[in-house]
């Protein structure tokens, strides 16, 4: 019956998941309205389109279709020409053929066609109309996706297979993880498996699941371990016979039961498997040539790719040799250059980590590095989430194994590390619209274990690493006391994350396992303390709210298990529970603000959820501590390592950055010691005892459970030193192994469904009897029936008391008599009370199967209109972050336009500054040339009066010397006519007059230039 279940479910989960994953991958690859014209409308005349010709291309009133015993055909009645019609079936309708390809020789195999025709191919194998193999199709899927994001690299470089390939073997990465070479390997091989499936049903003498089971014989089955084994041979029960199959493979159904459609689809199908086989073959040729399908490069293909083999020395390699150890897994996470929490922007241009692969990465140093020069240095973990890995596949990828290993009853602990801003409380906590790993990890837990939750109040903390189970007086009693309010804490100004006013995102994701079953009863309690200064404090303790809070002392149970003596751990029974108290416990944890965090943790905070479970087959009466399998998980926020001269700390902020580094600095000399008593083989002391941090997971270390590290890094030039300090004790905690937790004892074998029914309506009918104090049976002495005669006291000798004797006799058996009648009539009303009372019951428990079966109707209808409007919701948002993107983007546009305007006007301001300081200068040295020009005029006019005035003297000397001469000539008569001036006698000019005038007329010292009045030149 749980067989039939599980099918139904799983075929239920495979007919709604793979019809939808088609459709997205066509609508994602732009094959929507390819898909709609080669398949058709139900009534449309063109049913059907093939690569080189139209099938059925005329409408009823140009062609009339005729059947005949043998084949199908159409006549056209203008052309009067008749064709055989094939059927239409699946291989017809294919857009994509290998034989296509097998024409093109391997060098010239285009990738992307290759690709499309295996995914048209793949559809084959949901056909098989079996669920378990959709790990199979999703395999071949994420292979096609591998290669498709190689080809996005450089589409035009990698436009062939064989150009793929060669880039590989020339740079050496055939052998990385997530490489095209591995792809393509693995991809081939299923192809393989479906080329010998179609050769092996073509020819026509097997069943469906004979072809499959041979065809896995000849190409997977030697790839495949004993468990991938075990499930395709279950998955031979259930595929579907011949009819089916061939029924599913044709378009029109009717088509199956003709035996022209078989012939038709056998010889399709050998025609495929021959290309198909052909084009495999030429990659094979290839691999082969070039070493690549050899024993030892698969077996490198899957260390690498499956699990990948540590960098670890003598000691660790034989430890996990040997199967006595684990490593510890690191995994590295890069900050989003957006932080969701405070929406800072931050500076990506000057990121210095580079993803060399999905395990490798490479840091560089910033420019202004002391040496001048760039360093860069490499480091591998076992993964790296990047910085665009949503908080739901980081979850996915770190959290999910730990809680499934919780429900399994597997210890483990979750660390984040980083220094200071690096995201580390955001991966834990994360904001209410995008919660963190804690939240989601309450929501995971109660989805999957929410039915199977035990009594309230049954069990309850010793306070010593232990449980008790409590009376019925003892339940009542606690609930009485959780049902009195508690206090409320102070608000402490925690993270916008930890506010409980909006509404928080759910994540819907629940884990199945085989553990889960209706026989069991679980229980969840949490913990909350950090670790301040070196000293535990509880964050659930009330008494902190009333006066200063008290460290918790760590001890040892039985075992020698640290455990924190009298922590307060609360029953939770659902996720929104927990999450208030989480909002309770962050609120009281110390925080305070830094120059590089304005919320900087100042203690380790460690959240443990503990799932206690116990089986329902064991009376409660009888159940003990030995009966409880104990199982928890660690989540631990660690704080961030800083500087002080960076974080500008000061008073006690020193001394709370002191003591945080000095817990990180032995937790890093715990992992280095362990790391070489392992390489080494020598036996050194670890130092747990020197940290509270260390002392309390000393027993994880020591092989009690899983341990997963997160190495949160903020991809800045910014403190190159301290991230390449944090990488390299990441890179360094990978290589530590340690050793195996011992399993947890096996459950019983699970009772049958039928059984367990019968035990819970047992136990509802005692229920119901408690609750009304009405017992089956009523007590009586059962002794009455068997007592003893009473003593005779006569004698046979003289007959003395005979007669009383036998008197009291029988009013003894009178008595017993009447007790006898009234003993049956009791029990003939208890019977009838308890025929009664189980018939009501029948009735009441049919009614109740029917109400439940109404009930989970409607809740599947109600889970339906919820993922409807998940999905409404997610596309919501999607498009409010398109939105809020588009608007950021349109903001900073306008923020670069204002800064721009702004610019350009100083510029026009310092333009016009420089403007009117050159106008001015342009004055001042036309004035000093107007001044320059006058002096230059008045001295040369002062150099010719000068001139002049010498010339008049001159000739004031001749004048006078022939005036003399003409005296002393007596003889000659005086005649002022003859003896005149020559240049008097000349005519002069109006200006010589005017000059002579003026000369004659002014002074010696009032002779001087005149003023000439400076010009005024036009600016």
């Amino acid at each position: 019956m749980i067989m039939n279940t599980t099918r139904l479910m799983l075929d239920n989960t495979y007919n709604l998941f793979i019809p939808i994953s088609d459709n997205c991958m066509k609508l994602n690859n732009n094959q929507c309205n390819t898909f709609l014209l080669y398949f058709g409308l139900p009534n449309s005349p063109i049913t059907a389109i093939n690569n080189d010709d139209i099938l059925i291309s005329t409408s009823e009133s140009e062609s009339e279709v005729e059947f005949d015993s043998n084949k199908l055909i159409v006549s056209d009645t203008n052309n009067n020409i008749s064709n055989e019609i094939v059927y239409e079936t699946f291989f017809s309708q294919l857009l994509h053929k290998f034989s296509i390809l097998d024409t093109l020789p391997f060098e010239e195999l285009q990738s992307e066609l290759f690709l499309e025709t295996c995914e048209d191919y793949l559809s084959l194998v949901g056909k098989f109309n079996s669920p378990i193999f959709a790990p199979l199709k999703a395999d071949v899927n994420g292979n096609i996706n591998k290669l498709r994001r190689k080809i996005n690299e450089n589409v035009i470089k990698f436009q062939t297979l064989y150009s793929i390939l060669n880039h590989e073997i020339q740079a050496q990465t055939t052998n990385a993880r997530n490489s095209a070479t591995d792809a393509l390997l693995w991809l081939k091989r299923a192809f393989e498996f479906l080329s010998n499936f179609l050769h092996e049903f073509g020819i026509g003498d097997k069943t469906l699941a004979d072809s499959v089971s041979k065809a896995y014989e000849q190409s997977l089955r030697k790839y495949h371990g004993i468990l991938a084994r075990s499930v395709f041979s279950f998955a031979l029960r259930v595929v579907p016979n011949n009819t089916e199959f061939l029924r599913s493979l044709a378009i029109h159904s009717n088509d199956a039961s003709e035996n022209l459609f078989k012939q038709q689809i056998f010889k399709e199908m050998l025609d495929h498997s021959s290309s198909m086989s052909s084009v495999l073959q030429k990659i094979t040729l290839f691999y082969s040539n070039h070493g690549l399908e050899s024993t030892t490069i698969y077996f490198d293909f899957k260390m690498t790719l499956r699990t990948p083999m540590k960098r670890i020395q003598f000691g660790s390699r034989d430890l996990l040799a040997n199967g006595g150890g684990c490593p510890v897994e690191v995994f590295c996470r890069l900050r989003p250059p957006k932080d969701n929490n405070n929406d800072q922007e931050i500076d990506n241009s000057s990121s210095s980590v580079k993803i060399s692969s999905s395990t490798e990465l490479t840091l560089y140093s910033s420019e202004n590095a002391k040496n001048g020069q760039i360093r860069e240095s490499h480091y591998e973990f076992t993964h790296i989430l990047t910085d665009d890995v949503s908080q739901s596949a980081a979850f996915k990828e770190l959290a999910i194994p730990l809680l499934d290993d919780l429900i399994q009853g597997k210890n483990s602990v979750l660390f984040t590390y980083g220094i200071t801003g690096s995201g580390k409380t955001y991966t834990m906590m994360g904001p209410l619209n995008n919660p963190g790993l804690i939240p989601r990890s309450f929501d995971v837990i109660f989805n999957s274990i929410g039915s199977y939750l035990g009594k309230k109040n049954l069990l309850r903390s010793d306070r010593q690493n232990g449980y008790e189970i409590q009376s019925e007086a003892e339940i009542l009693l606690e609930r009485q006391r959780k049902e009195i309010p508690i206090t409320k804490a102070n608000n402490n100004q925690r993270a916008k994350a930890s506010e409980p006013t909006n509404i928080r995102t759910l994540d819907m994701t629940s884990i199945w396992n085989a553990q889960l079953n209706e026989n069991c009863s679980y229980f969840v309690f949490v913990t909350f303390v950090e670790i301040y200064n070196n000293y535990i404090y509880d964050l659930f303790d009330d008494d902190i709210l009333n006066k200063a809070p008290q460290s918790k002392q760590l001890r040892e149970d039985n075992r020698g298990r640290p455990y924190i003596r009298d922590v307060k751990e609360i029953e939770v029974r659902s996720s929104e529970e927990a999450i208030e108290l989480l909002n309770m416990g962050l609120k009281r944890r110390r925080i305070a603000h830094t120059q590089l965090n304005t919320e900087s943790s100042r203690s380790h905070s460690v959240l443990s959820m503990r799932l206690i479970q116990f089986h329902n087959d064991i009376p409660l009466t009888s159940l003990t501590k030995d009966d409880l399998t104990i199982s928890t998980i660690h989540l631990v926020d660690l704080a961030g390592s800083e500087r002080v001269n960076r974080a500008k700390t000061v008073g006690e902020r020193v001394k709370e950055a002191s003591n945080i580094n000095s817990s990180l600095m032995v937790l890093r000399q715990c992992f280095e010691v362990l790391r070489e008593n392992q390489a080494q083989g020598t036996s050194k002391m670890v130092p747990y005892r020197e940290s509270k941090l260390t002392s309390f997971f000393k027993s994880y270390f020591d092989g009690e459970g899983r341990i997963r590290m997160i190495l949160c890094v903020n991809p800045t030039a910014d403190g190159y030193e301290e991230i390449q300090h944090a990488l390299k004790f990441g890179e360094l905690t990978k290589d530590v192994m340690v050793p195996r937790a011992l399993p947890p004892p096996p459950p019983p074998p699970p009772i049958p469904p039928k059984v367990t029914r019968g035990h819970g309506v047992l136990r509802e009918v005692d229920n119901q009897q408690q609750q009304q104090s009405v017992p089956f049976f009523t007590e009586f002495n059962a002794q009455a029936l068997i007592a003893p005669f009473p003593p005779l006291e006569y004698s046979l000798l003289d007959g003395v008391g005979v007669d009383e004797a036998i008197l009291s006799l029988e009013e003894h058996l009178r008595r017993r008599i009447d007790e006898r009648h009234r003993l049956n009539m009791l029990i003939h009303e208890q019977h009838d009370y308890l025929h009664k009372f189980t018939l009501e019951f029948a009735s009441d428990y049919d009614s109740t199967i029917s109400d439940h079966d109404e009930l989970m109707k409607e809740n599947e209808q109600q889970s339906k209109t919820i993922r409807h409007l998940q999905t409404r919701i997610k596309l919501l948002e999607k498009s409010q972050n398109d939105f809020y993107k588009t608007t950021n983007q349109m903001e900073r546009e306008n923020k670069t336009l204002k800064s721009k305007i702004e610019d350009r006007n100083n510029e026009i301001k310092s333009l016009k500054v420089e403007r009117r300081k050159d106008k001015i200068d342009f004055e001042n040295k036309l004035k000093i040339k107007i001044n320059e020009l006058e002096q230059q005029y008045f001295n040369e006019l002062k150099t010719k009066e000068i001139q002049m005035r010498e010339l008049e003297r001159q000739h004031d000397d001749k004048l006078n010397i022939i005036r003399s001469m003409a005296a002393t000539n007596t003889n000659t008569p005086t005649n002022e006519n003859v003896y005149q001036n020559p240049l008097s006698a000349r005519k002069r000019c109006p200006s010589e007059e005017r000059i002579l005038q003026e000369t004659s007329t002014q002074s010696p010292v009032s002779r001087q230039a005149p003023a000439v009045p400076p010009k005024r030149f036009r600016m």
